[in-house]
């Protein structure tokens, strides 16, 4: 992006890049700091002691220096994002004349931009910068850039004569984003300028977004932004081909992905950079049994919503909600966690031994809290520094503090916490060697982009050359072996076997319980008619044999009803996490296929000139 702009730096059309949100917009405002370009140039010289910081010399204009990588520091965003915007040098929607003349006496090296730049998120570009049309509410100034005043300016003509960038472009078509209105608005208005009068470049790593079942349904995916890059005003004979341009390779500016030499342990495909090695850790007791006892309670959820609140038990036993309460605490500290949050315990223990520098990305409802707790509770004795980002308010600060040039190798903060709502896409994490994704991806287009926040464009070049590495792993919650038989039992057995569970498990017996698995299946198949026998008899008569499996009793006439013994079946069989894993296998494979082909048809094919 910063290349474009610099292609684009003496054209006289205003220029916009439009990224998702607002921390986005810091951390793009700070690599205008960090990349050499012609807007640094340009604001190095109107701001020379932030250049001379930036840069750690006293001649930022000097060889060695002009086109190094820089380090931003505090205060400087702001000078940059008023700097490249011409503020204060722009009247009437023209460039005043008379700071052209000085700057061209006081600074003849430095080119002067024709037109301001500027940094905007979603819901600025699709909301205050654009006022609804018939309003007399003027647009953003540069918007209004280089063009006649109005009194009423429509979508169309805000956005006419410009040059746009916009970054996840896939956002555009997504159904399911809080930015919806404002993108769809936003859509709309690109939408009806015409190629001629408007430079649109989008970037997404996957312009398909969510759909991957195959090429029509990546080909409808794609639909909305190739159709906002061809605007209005388009002949019906024109070609397709030639508006989608894609790298899908890793330079030499990239550091090298490491993972499991086993395909059944990689996620993706093991000869691309693209790919995560799987995980597989063993849900503690009290995981598992919070899991099977949410599994077993009635719901008011739809499908969906239930497949969610499974897939967060498979983490931690403690409800989110319930983490940072003082009398939960004993239960997250190292003695107890492999039994209450299982994967925070797994993932805290490989980076202790490891001891380099990592990123790990969780949901909120997934118990971001909890993990949070495990870490520094096993972390913190050892010297490591844990960062939690979770308020987005703080996330260009902290995310700052870990890039830092001094936090090279995690020397004042080794481990970075993230909520994936917050740093899922868009943001950059630098010289990261271990990410571990305690959240499952929800689709194809969500785990590469998870994938590319630390494996960025010369991400680790300060480190030495063999320790240019990242490794991912993606932790997949499975039950503990004793739920798992090698023999089929019968629906019988697991019918009764189900019975006897939900009053165990709203005793909350539940360590007792779980090493009693096998033992109260091989005691059914053992006692089967005297069981079926004792159900039969009053509730007083039944109690001593229910209390020798350790089990209280409960009325179980409706929950006998409710009883299906498909459902029984698939209980002890597979977790959410494993689903989950194998849809993605499934996706991943049919997504890479579909979207090659996408490429092949609308990319400009220089082979036949």
């Amino acid at each position: 992006m910063i290349k474009i702009l610099d292609t684009f730096f003496m054209c006289p059309w205003p220029k916009v890049v439009i990224v998702p949100t607002a921390s986005l917009r810091q951390n793009f405002l700070q690599e205008l700091i960090k990349f050499p370009s012609s807007l640094r140039r340009f604001w190095a010289a109107y701001h020379p002691q932030y250049a001379t910081e930036a840069c750690g010399a006293e001649n930022w204009a000097s060889p060695n220096c002009i086109d190094a990588l820089w380090v931003p520091r505090r205060g400087m965003v702001k000078s940059m994002e008023d700097t490249i915007a011409l503020k204060n040098k722009i009247r009437l929607n023209q460039l005043q004349q008379k700071p052209f003349e000085d700057h061209k006496r006081k600074l003849p090296g430095i080119h002067w931009p024709q037109a301001p730049t500027r940094i905007l998120s979603y819901g600025q570009a699709g909301g205050c910068a654009m006022p609804r049309e018939g309003t007399s509410k003027d647009p953003d100034p540069v918007l209004r850039f280089g063009k006649e005043q109005r009194s009423f300016w429509s979508d169309a003509a805000m956005w006419t004569r410009t040059i746009v960038l916009l970054d996840e472009a896939h956002n555009i078509a997504r159904e399911d984003s809080k930015y919806r209105t404002k993108l769809e608005r936003l859509r709309n208005a690109l939408g009806q300028t015409s190629a001629d009068r408007t430079r649109l470049v989008m970037f997404t790593a996957t312009p398909a977004g969510n759909r991957c079942g195959g090429p029509a349904d990546v080909d409808e995916g794609t639909r909305p932004l190739i159709t906002t890059l061809l605007g209005k005003e388009r002949p019906e004979c024109q070609s397709e081909e030639g508006f989608v341009s894609y790298f899908d390779a890793q330079g030499a500016g990239f550091p090298t992905v490491q993972t499991s030499a086993s395909v059944a342990r990689t996620l993706g495909s093991a000869s691309a950079y693209k790919k995560a090695t799987i995980q597989q850790v063993t849900m503690g007791s009290s995981v598992a049994l919070r899991y099977v006892r949410t599994h077993l309670q009635p719901s008011a959820f739809d499908e969906e919503k239930r497949r969610k609140q499974l897939q967060a038990r498979c983490g931690v036993w403690v409800p989110p909600q319930f983490a940072a309460r003082v009398e939960n605490a004993h239960l997250l500290e190292e003695a107890t966690a492999q039994e209450y949050a299982t994967k925070a315990y797994h993932a805290a223990q490989k980076i202790r031994a490891s001891r380099q520098k990592a990123l790990v990305l969780c949901r909120k409802r997934d118990g971001l809290q909890a993990v949070a707790r495990v870490f520094r509770s096993m972390l913190g004795p050892s010297g490591i520094e844990v960062k939690v980002l979770i308020d987005r308010a703080k996330a260009p600060a902290a995310m700052q503090q870990f890039n830092s040039a001094d936090n090279t190798v995690g020397s004042k903060a080794l481990v970075l916490i993230a909520d994936t709502e917050t740093c899922g896409e868009g943001v950059s994490f630098f010289q990261v060697r271990q990410c571990h994704f305690l959240s499952m991806p929800e689709s194809v287009s969500e785990f590469y982009q998870w994938l590319g926040r630390s494996n960025r464009f010369r991400s680790h070049h300060a480190l030495p050359l063999p320790d240019r590495t990242v490794e991912y792993f993606l932790y997949v919650a499975e039950f503990p072996s004793c739920w798992h038989h090698g023999l089929q039992p019968g629906a019988a057995a697991w019918s009764f076997f189900r019975t006897l569970m939900g009053p165990a498990l709203r005793s909350r017996i539940e360590h007792k319980f779980l090493h009693n698995v096998r033992r109260l299946v091989d005691f059914y198949h053992n006692n089967a008619e005297d069981l079926r026998a004792a159900f039969g008899k009053k509730r007083a008569d039944r109690d001593p044999i229910l209390e020798e499996l350790g089990i209280k009793s409960n009325p179980l006439a409706s929950f006998w009803e409710k009883t299906r013994e498909c459902e029984a079946l698939q209980l002890l069989r597979q977790t959410e996490d494993e689903k989950q894993l194998r849809k993605l296998k499934r996706n991943i494979e049919t997504y890479e296929t579909a979207i090659q082909m996408w490429r092949q048809k609308r990319a400009f094919d220089w082979g036949c000139y």
